[in-house]
């Protein structure tokens, strides 16, 4: 029987924000950090690729041993390196040592959001599944969202202190998880199934196609979107904390929408969410292009931001709807989550190229990546088995 019948307690979600929490920090600290440590930009930014590439590397794996031994040993194995990474970066001495606590901690990472998502389609009845989800990504995006308010304040004070919180809260979300998931049975599907046969349930046509699927739904709905405020500055002349305020309607929204989104997942089903979703980030993507002024780019920022938080509430759900043996649910989350984050870490290759040389133009690649994610939804079987 599922745990949360009567609903998700709201602290359940609370892990999912750790992530992009961790993520968003560094660019609100980064002038702090290179004044404490003395250290030049380039060196500066290896903190971004030191925390995404083991977070997108370690997803191929993480989803799969929870499958193989619990979601409680992987979750505990997550949050108690998310603590130690955590309190690494708050005592570090040098630049060298703080980046080596970031790679931990986006390792850390990939044992923490995935399996949480794995948890939820675990404890949550099924009929109430899309509603959980859409929540649980609300929570995630708030963390993105927060980080750089919480790091802005924090780099004021000291940036050491916003890692030590991170770390404490990291240890109380480590018990409670442990807690909750005391009662379940070690492995929850019956016995051990192996890496490779792992692998390649979650990797066949069924897993590729939602795969490619979130890989275009993150270029068409967040790819662009580290140039907006360069961007805004540079057609409209805009204060840079004016740029930020309108570059934030993409996160905000997103978070609005995703509850929204959820609840519409258990009524019609992923596929036409998505599909709605997809239409929006291409619309979106045109209005952006050809925005006569800041505050119609704004109106479609919103717009585009209810896409975003919509196609990441819809996504897990597609997954738990075409794989849905309950014997690789955290092979098939993770490995998804990967081809999402793996677009993030190749965007810029293309992205800025086309900014350099078109300017607005970079928005129409978005509506390009959104077109073809409403093509590729189309092609995925209606009839998917029911989630167990």
């Amino acid at each position: 029987m599922s745990r949360f019948e009567r609903g998700v307690p709201i602290w359940f979600y609370a892990g999912g924000a750790l992530g992009p929490f961790a993520g968003g920090i560094i660019g609100a600290i980064l002038p702090a950090l290179r004044a404490s440590f003395g250290a030049d930009l380039a060196l500066a930014s290896w903190t971004v690729p030191a925390y995404m590439a083991p977070f997108a590397v370690f997803q191929l794996v993480s989803g799969a041993f929870s499958d193989r031994v619990s979601r409680r040993v992987a979750l505990g194995i997550g949050f108690s390196l998310y603590t130690l990474a955590s309190l690494v970066c708050a005592i570090a001495p040098g630049m060298e040592w703080f980046i080596a606590g970031r790679a931990l901690q986006g390792a850390a990472n990939a044992f923490t959001t995935p399996i949480l998502i794995a948890a939820t389609a675990d404890l949550v009845p099924r009929e109430r599944l899309g509603r959980a989800l859409g929540a649980f990504v609300s929570v995630n995006m708030i963390g993105g969202f927060a980080a750089p308010l919480v790091g802005g304040v924090g780099a004021e004070i000291d940036w050491r202190y916003v890692y030590v919180v991170t770390a404490l809260i990291s240890l109380v979300l480590g018990i409670l998880y442990d807690h909750i998931l005391a009662g379940q049975p070690r492995r929850a599907h019956g016995t051990a199934t192996p890496l490779g046969q792992l692998l390649a349930s979650a990797l066949d046509r069924r897993g590729l196609l939602v795969g490619l699927a979130a890989f275009l739904a993150q270029v068409g709905t967040f790819g662009s979107s580290y140039l907006w405020s360069t961007y805004l500055v540079d057609r409209w002349q805009l204060d840079l904390w004016l740029a930020g305020v309108i570059s934030s309607a993409l996160g905000l929204t997103g978070i609005l929408a995703a509850p929204i989104a959820g609840r519409q997942c258990d009524r019609h089903g992923p596929i036409p969410v998505l599909m709605a979703s997809a239409v929006l980030a291409a619309l979106a993507g045109v209005g952006l292009a050809f925005a006569p002024t800041p505050w119609v780019f704004f109106i479609f920022t919103i717009l585009l931001g209810a896409g975003y938080g919509a196609v990441w509430a819809a996504m897990p759900n597609l997954v738990l709807s075409v794989l849905p043996d309950p014997r690789v649910r955290g092979t098939a989350i993770s490995i998804n989550a990967t081809f999402r984050f793996g677009s993030s870490a190749i965007s810029p290759a293309f992205f800025t190229p086309v900014y350099a040389g078109f300017g607005g133009g970079v928005f129409l690649v978005a509506t390009l990546s959104a077109t073809l994610l409403l093509g590729l939804v189309a092609l995925v079987p209606r009839s998917a088995p029911r989630r167990t």
